[in-house]
C-alpha cells in the first residue's frame, strides 16, 4: 500500500470518527433545546398564574368600587344632594365601611332606603349610624332595618337626629318580646296612622305591640287590635262604659286622650276581680269583638 492510499484512510478514519462526534454533539444540543423548551412552558404557566393571581384582587377592587358607585348614584338621586352634600355622604359610606362590619356598599343601600323615605343629606348623614347598628342588633337585612326605622321615625314626627332613641326601642323591642323587628314592622303598617295623634309615643306603642306579641298576637294582627282599641277610646259611648269602670279616657284639662298604656293599665286594675264571663263582656263592650 502506497503512502498515499495510507494517508487517504487515515483522513477517513479521522472523518468518519469527527462525524460521529459532530452527531452526537447535535444530538445532545436538540436535548438540551428540548430541555430549554419545557422549563420555558413550566414558567410561562407559572408567570400566568401569577399572573391571574395578581389581577384577580385588582378585578375585585374595581368590581367593588363599580357597585359602591352605582349605590352612591342611587343616594344622590333619591335624596337630590349634591356637591359638598353628597360627598359627606360618600365619605361616610366609607367611613363606616371602613369602622364597621359592614362594606360601604351595605352603608349606601341603607342611604338609599333613607332617601326613599324622604330623608335628605343631612339627615340621612345623622341617621344611617344609628340604622346600621339596628340591622346588625336584630340581625335584620340593611335595607329592611333602615326602612322600618325610617318609616317609624317619621311617623312620630321625631328629628333625624333621635333615630338612636328609634333603633334603641325598636332593638328592645325586637331582642326582648316574642316578636322580631319585620313584625313591628308588619303591626307598624297600621298603628302608624293614629299613634301619633293619638298622643302615644313610640316607646308606648312598642310596649303595647311586644306585650300582644307576647300573648302570640303579632305582625299585622297586632296592629290591628292596636288599631281597633285606640280607635274605640274616641267613641263617647265607649268612654261612658270606662267611666263606670272608673277610668277617664280623656284628659279633663284639655279633652285630649289619655296615655293608652296607662288607660290599659288601670282596665287590667278595674277588672282583675270580675268573674271571667263579666271581664269578657266588658272587653267586647270597649275593644270590639275583633280586637
Amino acid at each position: 500500500m502506497s503512502v498515499g492510499a495510507i494517508r487517504a484512510g487515515r483522513a477517513y478514519v479521522e472523518l468518519s470518527a469527527d462525524n460521529k462526534k459532530l452527531i452526537a454533539a447535535l444530538k445532545r444540543a436538540e436535548e438540551s433545546v428540548a430541555r430549554f423548551g419545557a422549563k420555558a412552558s413550566e414558567l410561562g404557566a407559572q408567570f400566568a398564574t401569577l399572573g391571574v393571581a395578581t389581577a384577580a384582587p385588582l378585578a375585585f377592587a374595581v368590581q367593588n368600587f363599580a357597585a359602591f358607585d352605582d349605590q352612591m348614584r342611587a343616594v344622590q338621586a333619591v335624596s337630590g344632594s349634591t356637591g359638598a352634600e353628597f360627598e359627606a355622604l360618600t365619605a361616610k359610606a366609607r367611613e363606616l365601611g371602613r369602622t364597621t362590619s359592614f362594606t360601604a356598599e351595605q352603608v349606601a343601600s341603607g342611604m338609599v332606603e333613607l332617601g326613599r323615605a324622604g330623608f335628605k343629606a343631612p339627615q340621612i348623614d345623622a341617621a344611617i349610624a344609628s340604622a346600621m347598628d339596628l340591622s346588625r342588633s336584630t340581625q335584620t337585612e340593611i335595607p329592611l332595618a333602615t326602612e322600618i326605622a325610617g318609616n317609624t321615625l317619621r311617623a312620630f314626627d321625631l328629628e333625624a337626629s333621635e333615630m338612636g332613641r328609634v333603633c334603641d326601642v325598636l332593638t328592645a323591642t325586637a331582642n326582648n318580646l316574642s316578636q322580631t323587628l319585620e313584625d313591628w314592622g308588619e303591626a307598624f303598617k297600621f298603628v302608624a296612622p293614629i299613634a301619633k295623634d293619638a298622643g302615644t309615643s313610640i316607646e308606648d306603642a312598642a310596649k303595647i305591640v311586644g306585650t300582644l306579641a307576647n300573648f302570640g298576637i303579632k305582625g299585622s294582627l297586632a296592629g290591628t287590635a292596636f288599631k281597633n282599641i285606640q280607635l274605640k277610646m274616641t267613641d263617647p259611648d265607649v268612654q261612658k262604659r270606662y267611666k263606670e269602670l272608673g277610668i277617664d279616657v280623656v284628659d279633663a284639662d284639655d279633652g285630649s286622650l289619655r296615655n293608652m298604656a296607662d288607660v290599659l293599665r288601670e282596665l287590667g286594675a278595674a277588672t282583675a276581680s270580675m268573674p271571667n264571663a263579666e271581664k269578657l263582656a266588658t272587653y267586647k263592650d270597649l275593644f270590639s269583638t275583633s280586637a
